[in-house]
């Protein structure tokens, strides 16, 4: 086992490790088309003019200067919801940072992360569930597939609009990034703060607001909940909104949470060794997403002189 690999062994929830067995079945329900990637915050590294940075601390800089808050006086590095609150108090108004955080968005020209484009090269995803509201997902799908050209669909939740996917997931005719908690645009409904978070969670799980085709896939579906920023009980609670049952009901599917914190929170761990043994924890985002394309990519090479008949 290489050093990559070594990294990988990191036990997870249930006390087994990923071995090369535990990745060969993840490759095999991937070639089954029976994953589905949910995109968080930590895969959104991005080259800025002072190095490498995570988008949403990037953002939150950018968005204190030009709401003039004092970056001072928050937590560091700070979130969104630390600007967004420290403005509200100083009686700011609320949508004059969306449309500002939008403006920020588009006068800047990030590449899409590596990450993100090894995803996409993953063609056996078809659907992907961005937690973050930026384009660049979307943008890493058109230029690995299709050159550049605007051909992936994109879809995003409100909890005043909702969007479903436009047919059944096996059905979709082009790739499609869902947004679960909103795009960027110049006002709200899209999350940047945690009351944002709150309301969003709330519409997800009202019998009327809930996309129900995306959430049939996500029920039915192995997900790889990779770089979120989730705490303790939105982990479980996110867990829980998305298989639509118990945890510790009997299911045929399962999840890998891959990020950099989860692994350290001992109640969150302890929570899903009693109740969820179908979940999985690896640690790194980056490092996650980086072995199961390595992975991917020697599967089809060596599947490829057979495919060819």
């Amino acid at each position: 086992m290489n050093a990559e690999s070594a990294r990988s062994a990191t036990p997870s929830v249930s006390a087994v490790p990923f071995s090369d067995d535990v990745w060969e079945d993840l490759l095999n329900y991937i070639e089954e088309k029976r994953v589905i990637p949910i995109i968080g915050p930590e895969l959104l590294k991005v080259e800025t003019e002072t190095g490498p940075r995570l988008l949403q601390e990037w953002l939150a800089e950018k968005l204190a200067a030009r709401l003039n808050v004092d970056l001072k006086s928050l937590p560091q590095p700070p979130t969104l919801n630390d600007v967004l609150c420290s403005y509200l108090s100083n009686h700011g108004r609320r949508e004059e940072a969306y449309t500002r955080l939008r403006t920020i968005m588009r006068e800047s020209t990030f590449a899409p992360p590596l990450p993100l484009r090894q995803l996409a090269e993953i063609t056996d995803f078809n659907l992907y569930v961005s937690m973050t509201f930026d384009p660049l997902m979307e943008q890493a799908i058109n230029q690995v597939r299709f050159g550049g050209a605007a051909n992936t669909e994109v879809i995003a939740y409100a909890p005043n609009r909702v969007a479903d996917l436009p047919v059944e997931r096996d059905d979709l005719p082009r790739p499609v990034v869902y947004h679960l908690l909103g795009r960027l645009s110049a006002s709200p409904p899209y999350v940047i703060s945690d009351e944002d978070m709150l309301e969003f969670i709330c519409a997800l799980q009202s019998e009327h607001l809930t996309p129900e085709k995306l959430f049939h896939a996500l029920e039915h579906s192995h997900l790889l909940v990779i770089g979120s920023d989730f705490s303790n009980w939105l982990a479980r609670l996110f867990l829980r909104m998305t298989k639509r049952r118990r945890l510790s009901d009997p299911r045929d599917v399962g999840e890998i949470l891959a990020d950099s914190h989860s692994l350290g929170d001992v109640r969150l761990v302890s929570f899903l060794q009693q109740v969820s043994m179908r979940t999985r924890m690896f640690s790194g985002a980056e490092e996650f997403v980086a072995e199961l394309h390595r992975r991917w990519t020697a599967r089809r090479a060596t599947a490829a002189p057979f495919a060819g008949g």
